[in-house]
This record gives structure tokens, C-alpha cells and sequence, in this order.
């Protein structure tokens, strides 16, 4: 029994058209070489003409025969030719903004419950990586901010317009929070945890949050601000880095950037081995330099040179080795329990050369990579990220704190899915908060920004 299948009629066209020319270029390759027999027959003198009507034929015959092959070449060309543009703003950059606060998300709307269960305990241990998020916001932060100061670093102004951007994109909602939650809510009504922290908010008023957790070796000495840490450090770094890139051109700050990349893993091995606590080691500015320097190295090297090709390379080696640090260090763990914590630390300096490489990728990377980026979602997330990440935690502490998954869990009949459900609604609630702050309140200083 035979199959039909119906062809439209334009394909029909088409097909016919191209055997046709198929067929002509095969009767003009006969006659062409009818005309070489004859012309040797009667003139034997004229082999040079043969040799230039043969090359004539052969191309033709290629041109007919592998039509497949010249296309590729010149695709290769024009890729070689392809560079990024990395002047203005970048959607793809967007995308890893969205990952990095999604995978923060993740670990404190999941990865910080309590599991019950194999699966949960599988689910948690996976989900417990999102804290990593922080370091790709590092990463992100270290490229975008040493692109725009050092693209910027001739004109002037280069101080004020820079900190002055900074101050209205950081400022009104860090400062609008603080003053509500510190100020407003204890004047109505007493909230135990809360009002520990007001004990303390001159560290958070002063962008100082890391350097007290450090100071107390646990980061429940600020608690429901605690998160802040992260933000600390970036203020801090903001301080001196437009300083090391005013004064560097690209070769010399490059080297400066990998400086300060390895003197921050040098710095948490010589804090472990003075037996500084975890919480200093995780949380203080200088050994979190390795991250931000890293996205700092990577922003000049992709303007040295922005051919994507080029850049697409670079990220498939980057991640390699890193990755291979990464498997070789879980594996020594085992191996070497006594080395757990020097190994930490180089798994945590590897998986910022990932993100660096994640960073390339979503902008140079295979089409389905930068695709996934550029898509609505994770653009989503990373334009309203800062607001996410400021508001999330602020009642995910309680929600953590009093284990309410069990409440849950009593009216749905199970542990597993009210997790689930907490986490949906948790971040749920997060968007909404941060797409109102946004548009009533932080989007007009935004618009501010345009004026430097």
C-alpha cells in the first residue's frame, strides 16, 4: 500500500525549476567539453585554452555539485566577522541577572527547609547550590560595572556620574525599607526579631551588614536583614573600584584584576588557617574580590577583542577548567576530609569562572543558550531582581524560622507538596511586592539617571 502525499503547488514549482536548471547545467558542461575535444582535434596547439576551459568547467561542476559547501564557507566568514556589541544595554545580561535571583530564590524558599523524606533530602542538598546565585550576581556586577566605568573613565564627571547612577538605582528602596521596617513598624507593633535588629541598624544604615555577621560569626546576629550582607559588599567594592579603573588602561588593569582575583582565595586560605570563623571568611569584602575581579577581567578582555567566535571559545575553556577544578574538588573531599575547607573555598573561586563562562555564553554562546536568556522570563526576573532579592527575605525568615511547611503540610496531607506550594506562593508574593515598588516608586529615580 502506497502512501500519497500531497505537495503545495508552489513546491511543485520550485522542484521543477530546480532539476531544469540542473539539467542545463549538465548540458552545458557537455558542451563545453565537446568543444575542448574538438578544438584539441583541430588546433593541437591550443592546450593552454584547454587548461583555462577545464578550471571553468570544474567550477561550474562544483558550484553544481556542492552548493552546501560554499554556503558553510562563507557562514564560517561572516561569523568570524560577527562581534558583540557591549556598549549599551544587553538583554542577554538581563537573563543571567534573572538566573542569579531566581537561584536565590530557590535556596531560601526550598533549599532552607527542613526535609522529611529521602526525596526532600535530595531536593534540599541540590536546591542548597542556589546560595551560589550570589556569586553570579558578583560576577555580573564586576563586568557591567568595570565596562561602564572604564568605557566612561576619559570623560567628565567620571566620579560623579558614576556614583550619582549608583545612588539612585541603589539608594531609594535599600533606604526606603530600612526606614519602614526599623522605624515605622516597631512604632505599631513588637516583632521580637525585629526589634534585634533595630539594636543594630546603625551596621545596616552604613552598609556595614557583613562586617558585623563576621564580627558574630553567624549571620542570625541580623536577623531578617541578614541578606544584606551581599549588598554591603558590593557598596564597599563600589567605593575603590572606579579608582583602580580611573587609573589603569585595559592591559595594566587586567593584570590588577587578576590580582586581586587569586590575593582573594590566598586571603580565605590564610583566614582558615588563622582560625577566623566561616562567617568572616564567607561574608567580608576582600575575600569575595575573586568573583568581581573575574567579571572585571572578562569585561576587558571581551572589548580587547568582541568577536564572538572568539569569545565563544574563551567561554568553552574557561568552563572546562573550571568545572574540572569544581569535580576534582568534591573528589579530594572525599579523599582528603582534612582539606574540606581549603577546597571549599577553590570550588567557590571555580564557580565563578563558570558564571563567567554562563556570562559568555548568553551573549555569544550556541542559539538556544542566548535564546534562553533573552526570554521573557528570566528578563522578567532580572529587571525586577533588586527588588526581589531586597523584599524575599524579609518574611521568608519567618516563614523559615517557624517552619510553616508543617502548617501547610497539615492541610494538603503532605510535606513534599506543601513545600512546593510555600515556595510558589512565596515567590509569588515577592514578584507582586517588587513589580509595585517598582513602578510607584523606584522607576522615577531611575529616570533620574539619564541626566548623568
Amino acid at each position: 500500500m502506497k502512501l500519497a502525499m500531497a505537495v503545495p503547488r508552489d513546491k511543485e514549482v520550485t522542484l521543477g525549476s530546480m532539476r531544469v536548471m540542473r539539467v542545463l547545467e549538465v548540458i552545458d558542461c557537455c558542451r563545453a567539453y565537446a568543444s575542448l575535444v574538438s578544438s584539441i582535434t583541430l588546433n593541437p596547439g591550443a592546450i593552454s585554452f584547454m587548461v583555462t576551459k577545464t578550471h571553468q568547467v570544474d567550477s561550474v561542476v562544483a558550484h553544481s555539485a556542492s552548493p552546501k559547501v560554499s554556503d558553510a564557507r562563507r557562514e564560517d566568514a561572516s561569523a568570524s566577522k560577527e562581534r558583540l556589541e557591549i556598549g549599551g544595554h544587553v538583554p542577554a545580561l538581563d537573563g543571567v541577572r534573572g538566573l542569579a535571583i531566581v537561584m536565590v530564590l530557590v535556596v531560601h524558599f526550598i533549599g532552607d527547609t527542613q526535609p522529611g523524606t529521602f526525596f526532600e533530602e535530595a531536593l534540599t542538598q541540590v536546591t542548597s547550590y542556589g546560595a551560589m546565585g550570589v556569586d553570579l550576581f558578583f560576577v555580573l556586577s564586576g563586568f557591567l560595572i568595570t565596562g561602564i566605568l572604564f568605557d566612561s573613565r576619559k570623560k567628565s564627571a567620571y566620579f560623579k556620574n558614576f556614583y550619582m547612577r549608583r545612588v539612585l538605582r541603589i539608594f531609594p528602596l535599600y533606604y526606603a525599607v530600612l526606614l519602614l521596617a526599623l522605624v515605622g513598624i516597631p512604632q505599631i507593633v513588637h516583632i521580637e526579631e525585629l526589634n534585634k535588629a533595630v539594636e543594630h541598624q546603625a551596621w545596616l544604615w552604613t552598609y556595614s551588614a557583613n562586617i558585623f555577621v563576621a564580627l558574630k560569626g553567624s549571620f542570625e546576629a541580623l536577623p531578617v536583614f541578614s541578606h544584606f550582607w551581599s549588598l554591603a559588599v558590593e557598596e564597599q567594592f563600589y567605593l575603590v573600584w572606579p579608582l583602580v579603573v580611573f587609573f589603569c588602561d585595559g592591559p595594566r588593569l587586567k593584570r590588577v584584576s587578576l590580582i586581586v582575583a587569586a590575593g582573594a582565595l590566598v586571603l580565605r586560605f590564610s583566614m582558615i588557617l588563622a582560625g577566623v570563623n566561616d562567617v568572616a571568611v564567607y561574608a567580608l569584602t576582600p575575600g569575595r574580590l575573586d568573583g568581581l575581579a573575574m567579571g572585571a577581567l572578562l569585561s576587558i578582555v571581551v572589548r580587547d577583542d568582541p568577536r564572538t567566535y572568539r569569545l565563544a571559545r574563551i567561554a568553552n575553556l574557561t568552563f572546562v577548567i573550571s568545572a574540572t577544578f569544581i569535580v576534582l574538588s568534591f573528589v579530594l573531599t572525599r579523599w582528603v576530609p582534612g582539606a574540606r575547607p581549603s577546597l571549599h573555598e577553590i570550588r567557590q573561586t571555580a564557580f565563578a569562572g563558570c558564571f563567567c563562562s554562563i556570562l559568555l555564553y548568553s551573549m555569544s554562546g550556541p542559539r538556544f543558550v542566548r535564546r534562553f536568556f533573552q526570554s521573557r522570563t528570566m528578563t522578567f526576573f532580572g529587571k525586577y531582581s533588586y527588588g526581589l532579592y531586597v523584599f524575599h527575605f524579609l518574611y521568608c525568615y519567618f516563614l523559615l524560622r517557624y517552619r510553616t511547611e508543617y502548617v501547610v503540610a497539615r492541610l494538603v496531607g503532605s510535606h513534599t507538596l506543601a513545600i512546593f506550594i510555600q515556595a510558589a506562593v512565596g515567590i509569588g508574593v515577592a514578584v507582586l511586592i517588587s513589580l509595585i515598588s517598582y513602578n510607584l516608586f523606584e522607576k522615577h529615580f531611575l529616570k533620574l539617571k539619564s541626566k548623568f
